[in-house]
C-alpha cells in the first residue's frame, strides 16, 4: 500500500486476543478492556504487551560436551558403551530417563546386495546368497530368482566387442608364447622382480606364484590368459627396475625394446582374459603392474585417468571393503588388502604429479592395513591370520607406508587440499587446538618410535623404509607449513628456519636413496618422487633472505641432489621449467650478498646447468668459456647442460667438481633474459 505521496505506508499490525481470553480459550472481541474481562472483573492485558519468556539455557551444556568427548574416545578405542541421546525439546531429566530404555541397533558395515534384497520373500527361509549366483542359469525353470550372475551373463552376450576401449583391437592370431623369454631368462626376471619390485608393493604371493610359474613354463601355449598377463607385467616391472647397462648385460637387448615387447604381450593377455569385465584379483594385479611399468613414458594426466579405471575395477571387486575381505580366506584377504593399499598410494602420487585434486586417499573406505608378516606365513589353508611382528619383515615397507597414509587420509590439513567437506568424516586424528602445533606431530612420533627405530641401514629394504618415510613425513610437514602460511601473516624467522630444515631433510633423504648402492634396485620408485616442494621452499626462502644461517647448506644440498638425480636419470629435470627463473634470481641475490660481504663466491653446478639450459632456450648464449664458445648444435636436455658444466669444470680444476669460483666463472645476468621468449616446450622434453 502507498500513501498520496507515493511512499509505502506501514500496514496496521494485527490485534491479538488478551492474555485472559487466550488462557480460557474463549473468543475475545479485541477491545481493551474486552467484554469477558469486564464481566469477570479481570485485568485485561493485551497479548502484544507481554514479552516472551526466553527459554532457559541448558545449564549442563559443558557437562554434555565433556560426555560427548569421552564418548568419542570410547569409539576410537572400540570400547562398547551406551551413548547419551539428547532429543530436541526434551529436558535433561527426560533424556536421562529415556537413555536407559533405548536399545540401539548394531550398525552393519556390510553393504546390502541389491539382488539379494529384491529376491527376498516373506516365506523364504533361506534367501539366495551371492555365492549361489554362479549356479543359476537363465533357462533354469526351477526358480524365479534373478541373480547377479544372470545379469553378468546377459551383459557378456550383449557386449562382445568393446575390448578396444583401452588397448585397441585384440590380435586374434597373435602367438603370445613367442613373446615370452627363454626359461632361464624367466627365472632371472622373476628373481629380479622379487628383489627390486615385490618388497615395495607386495601385491603377489611369492611361494604360491612361483610354483605356478614353474608349471606354466612347460606349456606356455596353453597358459591361462590371466596368469599370462601377470607374467608379462612381472617381466615389464623387472626390466623397469634395472638400469640400461645392467639390462643389456643380463638379457642382451635394449631396455626400451624389452619393455615394448613385454608390455604389448601384457596388453594382449589382459584383453584375452577380459580384465575389465571380470572380478579376478589377479587380473587387476596384472593391470596395476602394467600401469606402473608404463609410467615413465606416459603423461601423468593420461596415466591418472587410466588409473581411475583400475580403481573402479578394484571397487567392483570389493577389495576396498573390509566386510568383503573378511569373507575370504586368510591369504586372499591379505592379498586384497595389499593390492588396494598399493593401488591407492600409487594413484595418489600420480594425482599429485598431474596436479589433480581428485584422489582416493580419503576417509571413505575401511580396508585394513596389511599385516606385518612374511609371505611364507600366509597359506591358503589357514583359518586364522598370523600374528603381526613388531620388527621388520619383508612387508615392512608396505606396512609403514600404509600406516602413514592411513593417518594422512584422515588428516584435516591434507583434506583441505582435496576435499574439505570430508573433514567431518576424519577419524583417529587428535584435533589440534594450538594453531602453531603440527597436526602431524603424533604421526611423526608414532612412525619414528614404532617403526624407524628398528631399521638397520645396512639392510636395503630397511634403509629404503627409513629414508623414504622420513622424506614423506618431512614433505607433508612442509606442505602443512605452506597451508598455514596462506591463512596467516608473514611467517616468523623461527617458522621459516623450521621449514628450511624440513626441506633440507627431504633433499638429504632423497639424495641418500639416489646415491646409496643398497637402494639402486628401488630407483624405479624413487624416480617418481621428485622432491619438488623442497626446491620450491628453498628457492623462495633464499630469495627472501639470502644470508640466513642455512643459505650455504641449502645451496649445497640442492647442488648435490641435482647431481645424483641427473647422474642416475639424465631426464630428471622436471623442476627446471617451473623453478629456473626463481632459482637464478635467488642465486643472483645470494651472489650479490656474498660480494657485498667480501666473501668468495662459488657457483653450484645446479646453477650452471640451469643457466646453460635457459641460455639455450633463449637462443642467446651468454657464456664465453675458455678455449671456445658453447656448442651450438647439441640437443636440448641435461646432456647439453652437463657438457657445458664439464668444460667449465675442466678449466677450473682447482675447485671442487660440483662448484666453481666466480673468479673464473662466466658472468650471467638474470635480468637480461627475455623470459617470455623462452620456448618452454624444449625444456618440457626433460620431464
Amino acid at each position: 500500500m502507498f500513501d498520496a505521496n507515493g511512499a509505502k505506508s506501514k500496514l496496521p499490525s494485527r490485534v491479538l486476543a488478551c492474555t485472559a481470553c487466550q488462557q480460557r480459550k474463549i473468543k475475545c472481541d479485541r477491545h481493551f478492556p474486552c467484554q469477558h474481562c469486564t464481566k469477570s472483573g479481570l485485568q485485561c492485558i493485551p497479548a502484544a504487551l507481554v514479552q516472551k519468556t526466553r527459554r532457559k539455557r541448558f545449564a549442563e551444556r559443558e557437562l554434555l560436551g565433556r560426555v560427548r568427548h569421552y564418548e568419542d574416545l570410547l569409539r576410537e578405542n572400540d570400547i562398547p558403551f551406551e551413548p547419551i541421546h539428547s532429543a530436541q525439546g526434551k529436558s535433561p531429566q527426560d533424556t536421562v530417563t529415556e537413555k536407559s530404555e533405548v536399545k540401539l541397533e548394531p550398525i552393519s558395515h556390510e553393504p546390502k546386495n541389491v539382488f539379494r534384497v529384491m529376491n527376498l520373500k516373506r516365506d523364504d527361509k533361506n534367501p539366495t546368497s551371492p555365492d549361489d549366483n554362479q549356479a543359476r542359469d537363465l533357462d533354469d525353470d526351477s526358480t524365479d530368482v534373478i541373480t547377479e550372475a544372470m545379469m553378468k551373463t546377459t551383459l557378456d552376450d550383449i557386449y562382445t566387442n568393446d575390448d578396444h576401449l583401452m588397448f585397441g583391437e585384440r590380435i586374434n592370431d597373435a602367438d603370445l608364447s613367442a613373446l615370452h623369454p627363454a626359461p632361464a631368462q624367466i627365472f632371472k626376471l622373476w628373481q629380479t622382480y622379487q628383489e627390486n619390485v615385490d618388497p615395495l608393493l607386495k601385491v603377489t604371493h611369492g611361494p604360491s606364484l612361483q610354483a605356478r610359474i614353474v608349471d606354466a613354463m612347460g606349456s606356455l601355449q596353453t597358459i591361462d590368459s590371466t596368469l599370462e598377463a601377470l607374467l608379462f607385467s612381472i617381466y615389464s616391472m623387472a626390466v623397469l627396475s634395472l638400469d640400461k647397462a645392467s639390462c643389456y648385460a643380463m638379457f642382451g637387448a635394449a631396455q626400451d625394446d624389452l619393455l615394448s615387447g613385454y608390455q604389448f604381450g601384457c596388453q594382449q593377455a589382459l584383453l584375452s582374459c577380459g580384465v575389465f569385465k571380470s572380478n579376478d584379483r589377479e587380473g587387476l594385479t596384472a593391470l596395476f603392474l602394467y600401469l606402473i611399468s608404463a609410467r615413465p613414458a606416459t603423461d601423468p594426466r593420461t596415466l591418472f585417468l587410466t588409473l581411475g579405471m583400475a580403481v573402479r575395477l578394484a571397487q567392483r571387486i570389493g577389495i576396498h571393503d573390509e566386510s568383503a575381505n573378511s569373507q575370504c580366506n586368510v591369504l586372499e584377504a591379505e592379498m586384497r588388502r595389499r593390492l588396494w593399499w598399493s593401488l591407492i598410494i600409487f594413484d595418489n602420487r600420480v594425482s599429485e604429479m598431474s596436479a589433480s585434486k581428485t584422489t582416493m586417499l580419503l576417509p571413505l573406505w575401511d580396508c585394513k592395513i596389511p599385516l606385518n608378516v612374511g609371505d611364507h606365513e600366509l597359506r591358503e589353508d589357514m583359518k586364522t591370520p598370523p600374528t603381526p611382528h613388531p620388527t621388520p619383515t619383508e612387508a615392512w615397507f608396505v606396512v609403514v607406508r600404509a600406516e602413514m597414509d592411513e593417518y594422512m587420509r584422515n588428516c584435516p590439513f591434507q583434506l583441505d587440499f582435496v576435499s574439505p567437506a570430508l573433514k567431518l568424516l576424519s577419524r583417529n586424528v587428535r584435533p589440534v587446538e594450538d594453531p602453531s602445533e603440527s597436526e602431524l606431530a603424533d604421526l611423526v612420533g608414532s612412525i619414528e618410535g614404532n617403526f624407524l627405530t628398528h631399521c638397520n641401514k645396512e639392510n636395503p629394504l630397511q634403509l629404503m623404509t627409513a629414508c623414504f618415510s622420513r622424506d614423506y613425513l618431512a614433505k607433508n610437514q612442509l606442505l602443512e607449513h605452506f597451508s598455514k602460511s596462506v591463512d596467516a601473516s608473514e611467517p616468523t624467522k623461527e617458522q621459516s628456519q623450521h621449514a628450511t630444515a624440513l626441506a633440507l631433510e627431504v633433499l638429504e633423504c632423497d639424495t641418500t636413496l639416489m646415491a646409496s648402492p643398497l637402494t639402486q634396485g628401488y630407483l624405479w620408485m624413487v624416480s617418481y618422487h621428485f622432491p619438488f616442494p623442497a626446491y620450491i621452499n628453498l628457492v623462495q626462502d633464499l630469495k627472501r633472505d639470502p644470508t640466513n644461517s642455512l643459505a650455504g647448506e641449502a645451496w649445497q644440498a640442492m647442488d648435490i641432489n641435482y647431481r645424483v638425480r641427473c647422474e642416475k636419470m639424465p631426464g630428471a629435470g622436471l623442476f627446471l621449467k617451473v623453478t629456473s627463473k626463481h632459482l637464478l634470481q635467488a642465486w643472483a641475490v645470494y651472489e650479490a650478498a656474498l660480494r657485498t660481504a667480501g666473501q668468495p663466491v662459488v657457483v653450484p653446478r645446479v646453477v650452471l646447468a640451469t643457466q646453460a639450459q635457459v641460455a639455450h632456450l633463449t637462443k642467446k648464449p651468454s657464456f664465453d668459456v675458455q678455449n671456445g664458445d658453447l656448442a651450438q648444435h647439441q640437443q636440448p636436455g641435461f646432456g647439453y647442460a652437463d657438457s657445458v658444466v664439464g668444460e667449465q669444470t675442466a678449466a677450473t680444476s682447482s675447485v671442487p667438481s660440483h662448484m666453481m669460483s666466480m673468479d673464473t666463472a662466466p658472468v650471467f645476468d638474470v635480468n637480461q633474459i627475455d623470459w617470455a621468449s623462452i620456448d618452454w616446450s624444449e625444456m618440457e622434453k626433460t620431464w
